[in-house]
């Protein structure tokens, strides 16, 4: 697997399932899953709960990047808990995934759920983060409450 270059980032913090959690940028936030991970109803939780934490603490809404190649697998209490989540602090997610299991997870995923936030699958960097800071211009970046 590919080793992520972290080293321009600011490292905020790492949740009980293992993911971690950087700034890029201000207000775009990458969520780094541990290597060969397998994503269940309680990790999916345990990590909305901590990004939740961690963006509020920073006091402005954002764009999450997530490196979905990381994955092997999400099961079906998971894809319940995502397809389900209402949150306040982020506006937008991007899947960032090149292998062809990352492509079919989330293309399942997207096939067949209406995420409450704006979501988009790329296998490049570049693509995602210019889309996540064109959706934080386009949302702004002020805590809204939460839909349910």
């Amino acid at each position: 697997m590919n080793e992520i270059d972290t080293n321009s980032w600011r490292f905020l913090g790492k949740s009980p399932a293992g993911y971690e959690i950087h700034e890029i940028e201000p207000d775009i936030y990458a969520l780094i899953p541990p290597e060969n991970h397998k994503e269940t109803e309680n990790t999916a939780r345990l990590t909305l709960e901590f990004v939740d934490e961690v963006i509020i603490s920073r006091g402005r809404s954002g764009a999450l990047l997530v490196y979905a190649d990381r994955m092997l697998s999400m099961d079906g209490g998971a894809r319940r808990v995502y397809a389900k989540a209402r949150t306040q602090t982020h506006n937008c997610v991007a899947l960032l995934g090149g292998t062809s299991l990352t492509r079919a997870i989330g293309s399942f995923f997207l096939g067949i759920n209406k995420p409450s936030v704006a979501m988009k699958m790329t296998a490049s960097f570049e693509v995602a983060l210019a889309w996540c800071r064109e959706m934080n211009q386009k949302n702004g970046h002020a805590f809204e409450e939460a839909k349910s």
